[in-house]
Formats: C-alpha cells, structure tokens, sequence
C-alpha cells in the first residue's frame, strides 16, 4: 500500500473551507456532488465547521 502525502497549509483551514473546496471539484456532476454533500454535512455537524482539518483524526 503507498501513502499519498495530503496538500498542507501554512495555516490553519476550518472544516467548512476545505469541504466548499472539495465540492466544487464536482460542481459539473450533481449526482456525486449529493452523495459527498450529505455525508460531509453529518461530519461538519459532528466536528463543527471551525475545527482546522488538521484536528481530524481517523476513528479506529
């Protein structure tokens, strides 16, 4: 398995940026954009739309 480094930030990015970013990347294909809209909308509601992406941490 080969790790994929993530793009870092010089500062802090709140939760709500980067998903606004992730989701326009499927601005030209609403089906996708649905499905990965309402999963993240139950993660911004769990982590809060401030928290900076780098507070994430995977649940094992």
């Amino acid at each position: 398995m080969s790790v994929i480094p993530l793009p870092t930030a010089r500062r802090p990015v709140a939760l709500v940026v980067a998903v606004d970013a992730f989701l326009d990347r499927f601005r030209d294909d609403p089906g996708t954009r649905a499905t990965y809209t309402e999963t993240l909308r139950r993660l911004r509601e769990i982590a809060s739309d401030q928290l900076p992406v780098a507070a994430l941490t995977p649940e094992i």
